[in-house]
């Protein structure tokens, strides 16, 4: 009986207001079609986050393909250089080395020592020519026999030869020369000429479609060096 009359004055209670009703404490939110606000503010940031993903990438995407182009002209400049680089290196070699001649090219003279060379001239800048010395003139002299092989430039050109001459001071460009670099055995030093006049050391400029450019510097002791330029 106790129990009964318990229950019966919590439940007056409750009908005049003095308990706080459970059901309105616990009710969800409702905002829109059934959706919470939280849900709708969810969507919201999603929608803004991938919109800046996106402009972050397009800008990372436009920097790399304008760097590729730039890093695309050094790779090929860098391997112009290299390539013209090993062909005078050749040339020391077989010229220091002794090589004898390719089958069916024979010396002119009698007598005649391994010579072994490149020439280069900015009357021709897209090609160079590897060649034997067969009259030991020290220069390209023969073309219809001397020349073992003439490489075309595909991604650049020479651009400018400059040669230091005894007791001269070093050259300003542009110099625009010719070039004849010999080796001859035994020796690993070079034989730098330009027309008819030795030279103390020559650089050979190269130049990329774009117009960079980097140098080959060749000394008569037969040191190459390829040196980018600012």
């Amino acid at each position: 009986m106790a129990h009964k009359d318990f229950y019966n004055m919590m439940k007056n209670a409750g009908k005049r207001g003095l308990t706080p009703s459970l059901e309105s404490d616990t009710a969800p939110i409702k905002s829109g079609a059934g959706k919470s606000p939280v849900s709708l503010f969810s969507a919201g940031f999603t929608i803004i986050e991938l919109i800046v993903v996106i402009t972050l990438f397009s800008i990372l995407a436009s920097v790399a393909i304008f760097n590729f182009g730039g890093f695309s002209e050094s790779v090929n400049l860098s391997n112009l250089s290299q390539q013209i680089a090993g062909f005078v290196k050749k040339a020391q070699t077989a010229g220091s080395l002794g090589r004898v001649p390719p089958p069916g090219v024979n010396p002119t003279i009698t007598g005649w020592l391994p010579t072994y060379g490149v020439y280069f001239s900015t009357s021709n800048p897209s090609q160079f020519i590897y060649f034997v010395d067969l009259d030991n003139s020290r220069k390209y002299d023969l073309p219809a026999i001397e020349a073992i092989e003439t490489t075309n430039i595909g991604q650049g050109s020479v651009s400018d030869i400059c040669v230091k001459l005894p007791n001269q001071s070093p050259p300003t460009r542009p110099c625009q020369n010719d070039l004849h670099i010999t080796f001859q055995r035994p020796n690993l030093s070079a034989h730098i000429l330009s027309g008819n006049t030795p030279a103390e050391w020559a650089e050979i400029y190269i130049k990329s479609l774009k117009g960079k450019e980097k140098k080959i510097v060749i000394y008569q002791v037969g040191q190459i060096s390829v040196q980018n330029l600012p």
